[in-house]
C-alpha cells in the first residue's frame, strides 16, 4: 500500500482516509501528506488469527468517509480484504450487491455521479468460478471496468497494487 501512495506525492490538496475492518471497522484516520499516511500504515497491527471479515461495516464506514469528503473532485476507495465475507448481513454476492446500492455515496449511481472508483482487492482468497465466489463477492463491490484484483499472497501485493493505477499528475485534485 506504501509503494501504491508513493504515486501520490507531490499531490497537493490531497486527502487518504485510512480505515480497517474485521468483525467491525475503525477509522484509523485522515492524512493530507502521504508521508503521514506511511505513518499509519506503519502503525497498523494485524489481528492474529481466527478475525471476522465483515464487508458490511467496512464499506459502510468508506461510505461515511466519502460523504464527508466535500472538498476532492476524484474520489478513490481501496477495498482490501483477505477473506471472504464471515460476519454482518452481506455474505452472499446479492447481499453486497444490495447493500451497496442502499449506500448514499458508493451505490452505482452515486459513484458515478460523483466520480468515486471503488477497486477491490482479494488476497489469497479461493474460490473463483460460480454463482457466489469471491470473485463475484468482490466484483459486486469493484466499479471498474477490470473488476477486481486478485493478488495470490501478501508477497505478491506491490506488484499487484501497480496495476491499479497510473502515476498521476501533480497539482490539485
Amino acid at each position: 500500500l506504501k509503494t501504491l501512495l508513493d504515486k501520490f506525492v507531490g499531490v497537493t490538496d490531497l486527502q487518504i482516509e485510512i480505515g480497517t475492518f474485521a468483525t467491525g471497522s475503525q477509522i484509523v484516520g485522515s492524512y493530507s501528506t502521504v508521508s503521514d499516511a506511511k505513518a499509519a500504515i506503519d502503525a497498523l497491527t494485524r489481528t492474529p488469527g481466527g478475525s471476522n471479515t465483515n464487508y458490511q461495516a467496512a464499506l459502510t464506514m468508506a461510505n461515511t468517509l466519502v460523504a464527508n469528503d466535500t472538498a476532492a473532485d476524484n474520489k478513490i476507495v481501496l477495498f482490501v480484504t483477505d477473506g471472504d465475507p464471515t460476519t454482518g448481513n452481506w455474505i452472499s454476492t446479492a447481499e453486497i450487491l444490495a447493500g451497496m446500492n442502499g449506500l448514499s455515496h458508493l451505490s452505482d449511481s452515486a459513484t458515478a455521479v460523483n466520480n468515486i472508483q471503488i477497486n477491490a482487492i482479494g488476497i489469497g482468497l479461493g474460490d473463483t468460478s460460480g454463482a457466489d465466489t469471491s470473485a463475484t463477492r468482490l466484483n459486486a463491490i469493484d466499479n471498474t471496468t477490470d473488476g477486481y484484483v486478485p493478488i495470490a499472497n501478501f508477497s505478491d501485493l506491490t506488484n499487484g497494487l501497480g496495476s491499479i493505477f497510473v502515476p498521476v499528475a501533480v497539482g490539485s485534485d
